[in-house]
């Protein structure tokens, strides 16, 4: 699996993970209004049943250890989240998510749902995150089945989800406080891009010196 950083003209930081022909990218957008974590996935032309709504799916394995160690602890976090919300008498009152804890992640602590924070929950693409003990399955999704066949022909199919991160009680996250989680999961993926660049930075210095000493 192949790790991408890429800083945007527009400010936004972007990590892509790449398996094959399947790409997915997590995009921190900010702007003076929003803080938004764009996660979306992509997959070149396949065959797509137009009257059924659309799933794509990566497996993130253990030979990438440190990437799967990211993955380890989003789960930790957000099982850590439940179990504060649940236990807290007043979360009912301060958290909207409350009611839909166990949706979020189940109290088994193997699946991670989310719902896109830019469309109601009946209608918005959301994906889904499952633990597999030794590897973990991530897939996105739509509701809505595509309904314009000629739009689609020669596209990839493209899934986003939106994480709201917004601070102000009225645009924030309709999942806050679990949002957090993936903005620490996000700084841990750009903190191993920047960490793996400088490793390749040094191993192709070091080759350079060595090719000059010989």
């Amino acid at each position: 699996m192949k790790l991408v950083r890429e800083e945007k003209f527009d400010g936004a930081t972007r990590v892509s993970l790449c398996e094959g022909d399947t790409l997915l990218g997590f995009e921190m957008q900010l702007t003076d209004d929003k803080c938004n974590l764009l996660c979306e996935m992509d997959t070149p032309d396949r065959e797509i049943e137009y009257d059924k709504a659309s799933e794509i799916s990566m497996f993130i394995n253990q030979d990438n250890e440190a990437l799967y160690c990211l993955f380890e602890r989003l789960f930790s976090r957000m099982d850590s989240m439940r179990t504060f919300i649940k236990g807290d008498k007043t979360s009912r009152m301060f958290y909207p998510c409350y009611s839909v804890v166990d949706e979020i992640i189940s109290p088994d602590r193997k699946t991670i749902t989310w719902y896109s924070d830019d469309y109601a929950k009946n209608l918005s693409n959301y994906f889904v995150i499952e633990d597999y003990s030794d590897r973990f399955r991530v897939s996105f999704h739509t509701q809505k089945p595509v309904l314009n066949k000629e739009k689609q022909i020669g596209t990839s199919v493209h899934i986003p989800v939106i994480v709201n991160n917004n601070n102000t009680v009225r645009s924030c996250s309709n999942n806050y406080p679990f949002n957090i989680c993936f903005l620490e999961f996000f700084d841990g993926l750009n903190e191993l891009c920047i960490r793996t660049a400088s490793r390749k930075e040094i191993h192709a210095l070091s080759l350079v010196n060595k090719d000059l000493n010989n």
